[in-house]
């Protein structure tokens, strides 16, 4: 009997620990896009208009490798010091950081856009964060703007994208910065 009872326990042992790792993997698996969402207010996706996260974000792993050698106020620049302003801090914190594509967009009929953003980081209802948008210029670097962004009910963000920011992702390689 006690042979039997200890071959039960050291199977349930086994069940037990082989469905942690299973779960423990499936968390692991989840990627920035699995946890990104980008939809824009007032359109109903017919328009064929889309920011999504980059596939590749090899060029992003690098960049911030490079935030976490120099540190976000020298990486980010005069747009770290805007941030840094808007959201009432001297340090900032990078919460997400991520390489973006943008597809469809219409200047002509859609102007500036209300986006809504939610990420991995859940954001707290009226928090104030920046949304840093990066284009790379000509150089390889990378011009940053800053945008105001709100935090909203279900843990995600509020912030206006500008038509120029809007144009300039389409034909160029982006990064997408969240800090605080």
């Amino acid at each position: 009997m006690k042979k039997l009872l200890s071959v039960l326990l050291v199977c349930l042992l086994a069940f037990s620990f082989a469905a942690f790792a299973e779960e423990a993997a499936e968390d692991a698996s989840k990627t920035v896009a699995d946890t990104t969402t980008i939809e824009a207010e007032g359109l109903t996706g017919e328009e064929g208009f889309y920011i999504i996260v980059a596939e590749d974000q090899e060029e992003a792993e690098a960049q911030l490798t490079v935030i976490e050698e120099t540190g976000a106020d020298v990486y980010f620049g005069e747009a770290a010091e805007a941030a840094k302003e808007y959201v009432a801090t001297d340090d900032l914190t990078v919460y997400e950081f991520m390489a973006i594509e943008e597809g469809g967009y219409d200047a002509e009929t859609m102007d500036d856009l209300k986006l809504h953003m939610t990420f991995a980081t859940p954001f707290e209802e009226g928090q104030k964060v920046a949304v840093l948008v990066g284009i790379q210029n000509d150089m390889g670097a990378y011009d940053w703007t800053t945008l105001e962004a709100v935090g909203t009910a279900d843990g995600g963000l509020d912030v206006i994208m500008t038509e120029e920011i809007l144009e300039a992702l389409m034909a160029n390689k982006a990064l997408l910065a969240v800090v605080g």
